[in-house]
């Protein structure tokens, strides 16, 4: 028996994310897209990242300061969100997240009507199951509200991996310039 293949589109727009409150509409736009190309999803292929600001007892981070921080990581983006949350997904979401935790997916960030910034995240609310929120990128983040980032060990085999049919033509790089993290050519790995 062969397993499930869940291939996520990492460049697609991202869900529109309505935020009103006692039925006031409030629209947000995406303000920043880190596009991710086409991504397999498996729990073994991401973790949870906190700045070292976050880690040790009551410490946090302000969301400005850990933004900046994230450029270098390859965070996951809403669209992650959003098929993780899916009914028939959301047993893919690993049991480790079930601990209260605010997930959040730095790869997507929105602007509120009033300017406020905010990066989507995924919770466990016990009895009532997985919900997602948003959270004002001006707030503070402590250790509760981990950043999902690509694996280290898989980050390390795209950089190293160097497939014989690359032919040296870069020019299908999905990259839109649109990270300011380093860009690899999907087909061999080479920093562009």
């Amino acid at each position: 028996m062969s397993e499930e293949v869940h291939t996520i589109d990492c460049d697609a727009e991202p869900f529109r994310l309505d935020t009103g409150e006692w039925g006031e509409e409030k629209t947000c736009l995406v303000e920043e897209h880190r596009k991710g190309g086409s991504f397999t999803w498996d729990s073994a292929r991401v973790e949870m990242y906190l700045s070292e600001k976050q880690k040790s007892g009551n410490r946090c981070i302000s969301g400005d300061e850990l933004r900046e921080e994230l450029k270098s990581q390859s965070v996951m983006n809403a669209t992650v969100l959003k098929y993780l949350y899916r009914s028939e997904n959301r047993h893919l979401i690993p049991d480790e997240w079930k601990d209260g935790r605010k997930v959040c997916f730095w790869g997507t960030i929105y602007r509120e009507d009033d300017g406020d910034l905010c990066v989507m995240f995924l919770c466990w609310y016990g009895s009532s199951g997985w919900g997602y929120g948003h959270k004002s990128v001006d707030s503070a983040f402590d250790a509760d509200c981990p950043a999902v980032v690509l694996a280290a060990e898989v980050k390390a085999e795209q950089s190293t991996a160097k497939p014989s049919a690359c032919t040296g033509d870069h020019s299908h790089c999905p990259c839109c310039g649109c990270c300011t993290g380093p860009c690899y050519c999907q087909c061999c790995c080479s920093p562009m």
